[in-house]
């Protein structure tokens, strides 16, 4: 029972760490960008292109079945908005050497960066606990939207308005 009791009371404590809709986030994250053209950066994870106002974050496992069927939409999105709003895929795997085989396997399907997060830095900051992940942060780092699990048609709607 005392086992039981514990696991709530740490389940509940990572849970009220998470970031939701109308926190701002947490600065100066630098992590390893892989990009598309071949060269690799380390950047912060909320830096913005030229005139964009957002950045829309997906965290995503290689492992994680929901997180490869919600891809597609992610880059639908990313291609719709690519004016207005930074992409950026998060990847959470533990073991580096995944992160890159599956980006080498996936970089010609989209134009944005891939993020290593195996370290989890990112990912804690945020409060994730299940992937997929997104968050749509606006360029004062006030999350706009989150959302776990893949993407409905609503949950699409709901973006694109955002990001608008």
């Amino acid at each position: 029972m005392k086992k039981i009791i514990l696991t709530a009371l740490v389940l509940c404590g990572l849970n009220a760490m998470a970031l939701e809709a109308g926190d701002l986030t947490q600065s100066g994250i630098s992590l390893n960008h892989l990009m598309t053209d071949g060269t690799e950066k380390t950047q912060d994870l909320l830096i913005l292109e030229k005139g964009q106002k957002f950045t829309v974050l997906e965290f995503f496992q290689t492992t994680c079945g929901a997180c490869i069927e919600n891809l597609p939409k992610f880059i639908a999105l990313s291609n719709e908005f690519a004016k207005t709003a930074t992409f950026k895929l998060v990847g959470l795997d533990r073991k580096e050497k995944a992160l890159r085989d599956y980006y080498q396997t996936i970089k010609s399907e989209f134009s944005f960066p891939y993020v290593l997060d195996n370290l989890r830095t990112a990912t804690k900051a945020y409060g994730v606990s299940a992937t997929p992940t997104s968050f749509i942060v606006d360029a004062n780092g006030k999350i706009l939207f989150k959302h776990e699990g893949t993407f409905e048609a609503s949950d699409m709607q709901k973006i694109r308005e955002i990001l608008k």
